[in-house]
């Protein structure tokens, strides 16, 4: 159904204004208050190919993990990296419900195992005394089964509760892209003020190499994203309330959050100067991601008109580069949206 949806955004705006850009950045800026001795390294584009074991840079270990082979600093390396994942492609279009948005800001930052418990106890200030959250609020999720873990598990249970073994297996178990090396993890998560339950917003990982592979020296890495944090602090109905969206165009709930995940990561990857196309990984995942914005807007009967005021408002509010929005709109939605 086309026009706007009447009280769609109401939960949204319940409590105060929408999230702002400004809000999401100061998580990050928090994070990094608590690392003062790690060194910053700098964020790179999600499309840049910098990390060959990926397609695009779905976290900020990408960049993080070039110091492995070369030493981690003592006081750490940090970094906050915009970040897409892609698993959403396989519903959106569909109206399928969906946990995590497509594009967040991921920031980490990675340790020598020999650095003691200060990285673990910067985490909880982290959470503490820079967000604001109570001990109530937070929640470890641990398995018995990793003893390397239980120094940092230990500073953390002298503030919050630990669940034991509530998972499965593998989901304290972690990849970093890197041959032979392999981690264990505890995860952090925080309780949402309306519905109680709590929620992962990351985790901290022990890496460390085996036997067969290059000898790698072990590492830990702590590491957290801004729209689920952010979430937590406002008692947001969904990841996708941390961005600054127009009203919605159209009247189911769903397809609302579809149209907000597959424009918002078309635009911040065509702001980045990726271009759809058949000639790599990259381009045939912007040119899937623009295909299920034009499936959206000729389900919901769209006009170009208003979907284009709609995006337009959209980098308004987060304060995109107007001359990226002028190229995506005339480059390519105005003509290929509607055929």
């Amino acid at each position: 159904m086309a026009g706007t949806a009447p009280g769609a955004s109401a939960t949204r705006q319940e409590g105060g204004a929408a999230p702002t850009t400004s809000q999401r950045r100061q998580i990050a800026r928090h994070f990094v208050t608590a690392y003062p001795q790690a060194r910053q390294v700098p964020a790179v584009p999600i499309s840049s190919g910098f990390d060959r074991s990926v397609h695009l840079i779905g976290s900020s270990i990408s960049v993080l993990k070039t110091w492995v082979p070369r030493g981690i600093p003592e006081g750490g390396a940090l970094a906050v990296q915009p970040a897409v994942r892609t698993q959403n492609l396989k519903v959106l279009g569909d109206r399928t419900p969906f946990t995590w948005g497509g594009h967040f800001t991921n920031f980490s930052v990675v340790h020598p195992s020999g650095s003691g418990l200060g990285p673990a106890k910067n985490a909880l200030s982290f959470f503490l005394d820079l967000c604001g959250f109570t001990p109530a609020d937070v929640l470890v999720r641990a398995s018995r089964a990793h003893r390397i873990l239980f120094p940092a598990i230990d500073v953390f249970a002298t503030k919050v509760r630990v669940e034991w073994d509530s998972r499965v297996p593998k989901y304290y178990t972690h990849t970093v892209g890197i041959p032979s090396v392999h981690g264990v993890n505890f995860n952090v998560a925080l309780r949402h003020p309306e519905t109680g339950e709590f929620d992962d917003v990351g985790n901290y990982i022990a890496f460390t190499g085996s036997k067969e592979g290059p000898a790698v020296a072990p590492f830990t890495e702590i590491g957290f994203g801004d729209t689920t944090i952010l979430r937590a602090q406002l008692g947001l109905e969904h990841v996708l309330d941390a961005f600054a969206f127009p009203p919605p165009l159209v009247a189911d709930r769903w397809a609302d959050r579809h149209m907000q995940d597959a424009f918002l990561v078309s635009a911040v990857l065509w702001n980045e100067g990726l271009r759809p196309s058949s000639r790599d990984s990259r381009t045939k995942l912007l040119r899937k991601y623009l295909e299920v914005c034009r499936s959206i807007v000729t389900a919901a009967g769209l006009g170009r008109a208003q979907t284009r005021a709609w995006l337009h408002g959209l980098y308004e509010a987060e304060g995109f580069p107007p001359a990226h929005f002028t190229s995506l709109w005339s480059e390519h939605m105005e003509s290929n949206l509607w055929t």
